[in-house]
């Protein structure tokens, strides 16, 4: 589901914040003493919050070639060494650019509090509560789950796999930002979760999540900015980052929502609470524009149903963006949980 791991690797924060072994403005060093950015203050200064709202002043992907193409030979701490040496674009907490490797810091300090692995964190305080039962993250072995579906690429007009899985699908240092693995059914249960606040854990009678928690991860805490896309198609009035969610407005209603991006892997997860309906789609090909039109026409099925909005009106007007055709590079396998 690559980047939508992101809301499940603040979900577990949020549950050790609940449990008050955590705070979102605990600093970093309180929990990982020898952690360092390139600035000595930003070291001192940067909190738990600040790993998840991408404020840190480094540019979009930076260090990401620590990551792809996975599995490779990098640790996690080996990651967190490695941001001591990535010099900063911008200051701190001046503008939104994407990063993945402080969700993998942000792991490593939910461990530091929670006595466990990131992997075993999620399973216990994700997985097993909401009953996840094909989720996985770190090491796993295919036969344990059955079908997994492979990335594909297209390539002489047919469906090719990339990067086969083999029997054994390996631990990967990134699984906080974007490794975890889960079926259409887990999402959709996964969805439901969030749509129902009162959602117990387990057998507990006692909600999953407190809803100060909830509000917590989807409270706007960084900027972002506001496409033209964004204004033609959803009419939105804001955009902003949570704690592993994106936020905005489509047609006055509230929408949480977040794109996983890999090679031959697509995902994306939308929510409407106010219309309490949520909705993925997971695409194993080269599938960026057919995410694009299917997950908007979704949106505006209940955000705008009088508009008539359907899939051919939208993948005409992406052609109408795109214009002219132009050659289209070749796709490389690489890695990009975005």
């Amino acid at each position: 589901i690559a980047s939508n791991s992101k809301a499940m690797t603040t979900a577990m924060l949020a549950r050790l914040v609940d449990a008050g072994k955590l705070e979102w403005t605990d600093k970093v060093t309180q929990r990982l003493p020898a952690f360092r950015m390139y600035d000595a203050w930003v070291t001192r200064e940067i909190q738990l919050r600040d790993l998840l709202i991408h404020n840190s002043g480094l540019r979009a992907g930076a260090g990401d070639l620590m990551l792809c193409p996975e599995p490779n030979a990098f640790t996690r701490a080996d990651v967190l060494a490695g941001l001591a040496h990535l010099k900063p674009a911008y200051s701190f907490r001046s503008r939104y650019d994407y990063d993945n490797l402080l969700y993998i810091v942000a792991g490593e300090v939910g461990a530091a509090a929670g006595g466990a692995s990131y992997e075993e964190l999620v399973r216990r305080e994700v997985f097993e509560p909401l009953a996840l039962k094909r989720c996985r993250v770190g090491e796993f072995r295919r036969d344990e789950v059955g079908n997994v579906a492979q990335p594909h690429m297209r390539q002489d007009d047919r469906n090719v796999v990339i990067r086969a899985d083999g029997a054994v699908i390996p631990a990967i240092a990134s699984a906080a930002a974007g490794g975890i693995r889960c079926s259409l059914n887990d999402m959709l249960t996964w969805t439901r979760a969030w749509l129902a606040p009162d959602t117990p854990a387990g057998d507990s009678g006692k909600p999953w999540l407190s809803r100060a928690q909830r509000e917590a991860v989807w409270t706007a805490q960084m900027p972002m900015g506001l496409g033209a896309r964004q204004r033609a198609w959803d009419k939105a009035h804001y955009s902003a980052y949570g704690y592993g969610w994106r936020l905005s407005d489509v047609d006055g209603t509230q929408k949480g929502s977040h794109t996983g991006t890999l090679a031959g892997m697509y995902s994306v997860l939308t929510l409407l609470p106010e219309k309490n309906v949520g909705f993925v789609v997971l695409i194993n090909g080269d599938g960026g524009e057919a995410r694009t039109v299917l997950n908007q026409a979704l949106v505006k099925r209940y955000s705008a149903p009088d508009e008539g909005v359907d899939v051919a009106r939208l993948a005409d007007e992406l052609e109408r963006e795109r214009g002219p055709a132009v050659a289209q590079k070749p796709a490389d396998a690489k890695r990009e949980p975005i």
